[in-house]
């Protein structure tokens, strides 16, 4: 009984609950990562450090690296021999340390062994934070819609923050969201999954409201995953297709009343960029694969993505797609990632951790459209 009260009261136990509440806080105000920024940068970025640190010192670390770690690490050592070959030794400069710190970041939190508990606890504030976004984007007077695209606008200074971004950090948290949904649904506690799905549809509100192609591809396939698995237990088959039908339905009214500006962001003229003066995806795709066939092997250089873009397009401009701009910054050396990614979704899928692969899912459709995330 001492030795137990000890291990309970110890400093190492102490920091570890420590380390849990600033991944917990990170979780919280990610949503708001951009949109608090300042000359300073993100509020994010200095609690990223207190992160760090408190998964260093007090974290309960694991004596092996996952898959995705070891890719990582190998493409940061990569992308700094990189810089011997990079075509822009500012953008080298800039991004590339970025990277880095947000390697780290990544690292330190995927090496803690955090508990069941724990880890529902830091989901759940992401939860939070993502509903608080809901919120601010009701009641904040920095919230325009822009005439143009009919959507949703925040500005940031004299900036505009990227909507994209706004709704790709809602994929985690409703597909944590849609997991609990099937659990809940399975142990029967049916007023807990009406609640969450009340949840999901709040947060489905921001995807709307952004008029994200990418996300909004992300979060029906990432859902379509998560539901085409939990078909497996007979037990909630039938609630399935019943629940199935009420979204089709919601669908249909929700495409009624959607404001003809976002509806039109998904016609093939806009997405070609034949509507919207050359900036559409297949524009800059093309102008990215023709970089990529030249040099394909090395790349261009860690955090050069955009430039390469500009050597086949008329300014230098974004792949928008995290695939390509990996490709075109680390060459071949980048699929190091995915394969890691590959096989850890087949150990999630094994252990039946159905809304971890979904997720993983969603994050990959979106790092079609996006090439941040």
């Amino acid at each position: 009984m001492a030795f137990s009260n000890y291990m309970q009261n110890s400093p190492k136990i102490k920091l570890h609950y420590i380390c849990v509440f600033f991944v917990g806080i990170y979780m919280l105000l990610l949503p708001f990562e951009y949109i608090f920024s300042s000359e300073y940068g993100t509020i994010n970025k200095y609690v990223g450090m207190l992160v760090i640190g408190s998964c260093l010192i007090g974290g309960s670390l694991r004596s092996t690296l996952k898959s995705s770690q070891i890719a990582i690490i190998l493409m940061l050592l990569f992308g700094i021999f990189s810089g011997v070959w990079a075509i822009s030794s500012d953008y080298w400069n800039e991004v590339f340390f970025t990277y880095i710190k947000n390697a780290m970041l990544f690292l330190a939190i995927t090496q803690c062994d955090f508990s069941k508990k724990q880890s529902g606890f830091i989901l759940n504030m992401n939860v939070i934070g993502s509903l608080l976004l809901v919120v601010y984007l009701v009641v904040s007077p920095n919230v325009t819609v822009d005439p143009y695209s009919g959507r949703t606008m925040i500005t940031t200074g004299d900036n505009f923050f990227d909507p994209n971004y706004m709704a790709a950090d809602v994929i985690l948290p409703i597909g944590f969201l849609c997991g609990n949904f099937y659990n809940n649904l399975i142990k029967k506690k049916y007023i807990k999954s009406i609640l969450i799905a009340f949840l999901m549809i709040a947060l489905f509100y921001v995807e709307i409201l952004a008029g994200s192609r990418g996300a909004l591809l992300a979060i029906l396939g990432m859902l379509a995953t998560i539901t085409l698995l939990n078909l497996k237990h007979r037990s909630i088959r039938k609630k399935i297709m019943f629940l199935l039908l009420i979204i089709c339905i919601v669908a249909v009214v929700v495409l009624s009343v959607m404001p003809e500006q976002i509806l039109e962001r998904f016609s093939f003229g806009s997405i070609s960029g034949d509507e919207d003066g050359g900036g559409g995806r297949l524009v800059l795709w093309r102008a990215a694969w023709n970089a990529i066939k030249d040099n394909f092997v090395i790349g261009y250089g860690a955090g050069c993505a955009v430039p390469a873009v500009g050597l086949y397009h008329s300014v230098d401009r974004a792949a928008h797609s995290l695939y390509l701009s990996s490709i075109l910054e680390f060459g071949i050396f980048a699929t190091l990632l995915y394969f890691a990614i590959y096989k850890e979704v087949r150990t999630a899928y094994k252990k039946k951790l159905y809304g971890e692969v979904g997720i993983t899912i969603g994050i990959m459709i979106a790092s079609v459209f996006l090439d941040t995330l």
